[in-house]
């Protein structure tokens, strides 16, 4: 029932198509209206293309940027299923041949989407993508980890399940 932005651009022709489902990096980060090359070179190979400004985003008040700090993953997951039922109901998208495309935090997002509902996708690719997020947090800058425990509510010894709840790598069978 949360109200969600999404971009949406389609090829020539008539639908519905395959279709490429976009998550943006952040989490803190909006889509926009721009010109996307990469959207663009999608559409020229004959995909739609939609980019969903999930719970997390910013721009759409603080409520809404701060709804997935501590259950990382899970709230942006129902976004990118509500996205891909609209595209599949507006008739844009073979609901068999959606792609779960996304870098950084858009990557973690696609591989977590993989794992959690791969009932959805016909594939995805994850581009410097996080799997394990205590791993992870073991390993980056001392200013990533104070981000990465905000956004978890403590650090992987504080609250271990949380943290394997939104691990990509909990979901890899």
């Amino acid at each position: 029932g949360t109200p969600v932005q999404a971009w949406v651009a389609t090829p020539e022709g008539t639908g519905p198509f395959p279709t490429i489902l976009e998550t943006h990096g952040g989490p803190h980060y909006t889509a926009y209206e721009r010109y996307d090359p990469g959207a663009q070179a999608f559409l020229d190979h004959g995909y739609a293309w939609i980019s969903v400004n999930y719970r997390g985003s910013v721009g759409f008040g603080r409520d809404f940027t701060e709804k997935i700090w501590g259950d990382i993953g899970h709230w942006e997951l129902a976004d990118m299923a509500a996205a891909h039922g609209w595209v599949v109901r507006e008739g844009i998208a073979r609901p068999d041949e959606i792609f779960a495309f996304g870098g950084s935090y858009g990557g973690y997002l696609t591989l977590f989407a993989l794992g959690r509902r791969p009932d959805l996708w016909a594939g995805g690719v994850g581009i410097v993508a996080e799997a394990d997020l205590a791993a992870s947090y073991a390993e980056v800058s001392d200013a990533l980890k104070a981000a990465m425990r905000g956004w978890m509510r403590g650090t992987p010894e504080e609250r271990p399940e949380a943290w394997a709840r939104s691990s990509p790598i909990t979901y890899v069978a």
